[in-house]
């Protein structure tokens, strides 16, 4: 799909990948016989699903020259999202997640390749954009660390707003400093979203939620947003104190997969819309809870 307008609500710079994901009841891996493959990457997921809520987004990414590359290459022009800044590299194959279901946690089994090759955003393109955003996943290998980094840097002098989806994943960091990149992320005064799983595995010990909201209040960000299975924690750059919002229940939950995704796409898209932050959280978790009420993703 080519570019057809001149401003991007947000830029997202990160991961698109090929997840295959095990069909059926199993206990180990070697049990589980069916793979099904989906378009995955937290990034792309978001830009999806912000542009099915009306706002206009970008994704900068990289691929295989391959038929999974061109898989999930198709899988974003069918859902109208812009993909003339997804390249495809000549040198490295699609990367490839393998999981025992479609919540990408800690136990996933990952091929990194392509999507580590983002080298270099144009000024211009953070230029026009409202909203920068990565993943934790995306920092987690050069060279995309670098050149994200730098595009992060650029878009803080630019005065753009950060996002940042810290969804940490312990195996994809081994022989990096995950801790020398959030401090380098957090300098930039993101608005900064994180799992309380992900949180404690980046804590790296048994620690609870009131230890990882000391925890998390050292790095200060604009927005701090924990998010937990009954609601949101949060607390902002004006107000250092915690506030919790709960999440309402679903009638009848279908679908529980990729759902700190479909809360940030909705905290994102009513923070365009220059809502307050505590209703920005209250409309991304009312996003959350219509999606496990519904059985594929909200964009299909």
């Amino acid at each position: 799909m080519s570019v057809l307008i001149k401003k991007w609500d947000v830029l997202g710079v990160g991961e698109l990948v090929v997840q295959f994901v095990c069909e059926g009841n199993f206990n180990t891996w070697n049990d589980s016989q069916i793979l099904k493959m989906y378009q995955s990457g937290s990034v792309a997921n978001i830009c999806a699903n912000l542009q099915w809520l009306g706002n206009t987004t970008l994704l900068i990414s990289t691929v295989g020259n391959d038929k999974l590359g061109k898989f999930i290459v198709q899988e974003l022009d069918d859902r109208g999202l812009c993909s003339e800044f997804v390249k495809m590299s000549k040198t490295s194959a699609t990367s490839i997640i393998i999981t025992k279901n479609r919540d990408i946690s800690s136990d996933l089994i990952a091929y990194r390749f392509a999507d580590t090759e983002i080298k270099g955003v144009k000024d211009k393109l953070i230029e026009d954009s409202s909203i920068v955003h990565t993943s934790a996943f995306a920092l987690s290998k050069d060279p995309a660390r670098t050149s994200i980094l730098n595009a992060l840097e650029k878009a803080y002098k630019m005065g753009k707003d950060i996002s940042v989806d810290w969804n940490y994943i312990p195996s994809l960091w081994k022989g990096e400093d995950s801790q020398k990149v959030f401090n380098k992320v957090v300098d930039l005064k993101p608005l900064l979203n994180i799992t309380l799983k992900d949180a404690k595995l980046f804590a790296g010990k048994k620690i609870e939620i009131e230890g990882l909201k000391i925890f998390l209040s050292s790095f200060k960000t604009t927005l701090t947003s924990l998010l937990c299975d009954n609601g949101v924690w949060f607390c902002t750059e004006d107000n250092a104190e915690w506030k919790f919002i709960p999440v309402a229940k679903a009638k009848t939950v279908i679908d529980d997969d990729r759902l700190e995704d479909i809360y940030w796409a909705g905290f994102l898209s009513a923070y365009l819309k220059g809502n307050s932050i505590e209703n920005c959280v209250i409309e991304g978790l009312a996003l959350m809870t219509k999606k496990m009420q519904t059985p594929s993703t909200l964009y299909a």
